[in-house]
C-alpha cells in the first residue's frame, strides 16, 4: 500500500477514535471526499486496511459479549444464592 494511504487511513482511524460525536459526522464526510478522489487502484489496496478494521471490530464485539455473558452468569449465581 502507498505510504500515503496508509497515513491518511491510520490518522482517518486515530480521529475517529479520538472525536467527539460532533466531529465524527465532519471527520467521515472529509474522508469521504477524499476516499471517492483516489483512484480504484487506490481503493483496491485499501482493501487489507478494512479486513483489519472489520477483524479488530468483530473481536471487539466478542470480547463484550463474552463480558456480558459473564456478568449474566454471575448474576445468575447471586439469584441462586439469594434463594437459598
Amino acid at each position: 500500500m502507498k505510504a500515503y494511504i496508509r497515513k491518511t487511513l491510520n490518522e482517518y482511524k486515530s480521529k475517529l477514535i479520538t472525536a467527539e460525536e460532533s466531529e465524527i459526522p465532519i471527520i467521515r464526510a472529509a474522508f469521504s471526499d477524499w476516499y471517492y478522489s483516489v483512484s480504484d487502484q487506490d481503493r483496491a489496496e485499501m482493501a487489507p486496511f478494512w479486513a483489519d478494521v472489520k477483524k479488530e471490530a468483530w473481536e471487539m464485539i466478542k470480547e463484550v459479549k463474552d463480558a456480558l455473558d459473564e456478568l449474566k452468569t454471575l448474576k445468575e449465581k447471586q439469584l441462586a444464592e439469594a434463594r437459598k
